[in-house]
């Protein structure tokens, strides 16, 4: 990953982080606290923004691993999820 990639992804995960919506992907989920007990069958890579910030500091990522992550936390919620029923919906960027 090139320094101006780097950047660009540091940005991007900060501003998704200080959005409104961004407190869903802050920290890991409580599978346990949250009764989520097929939490790890459904998400076979769990991430949330703050480990991925942490990590990307200590460059703990590869690039392969990077984006293998960052998709994972693309991959859309299930209608009845938390998430998808707060009423702000999911971090909306870019031109949302």
């Amino acid at each position: 990953m090139s320094a101006e990639q780097t950047k660009l992804a540091k940005s991007i995960v900060k501003a998704m982080l200080a959005h409104k919506g961004g407190f869903w992907f802050a920290a890991p989920v409580d599978p346990v606290a949250l009764n989520l007990p097929d939490y790890f069958t459904v998400v076979k890579n769990p991430m949330d923004l703050g480990t991925h910030r942490r990590r990307r500091r200590l460059f703990c990522y590869d690039v392969e691993a990077t984006e293998a992550h960052e998709h994972s936390l693309s991959t859309p919620r299930p209608p009845g999820s938390p998430v998808a029923m707060d009423r702000h919906g999911p971090p909306k960027f870019g031109g949302g």
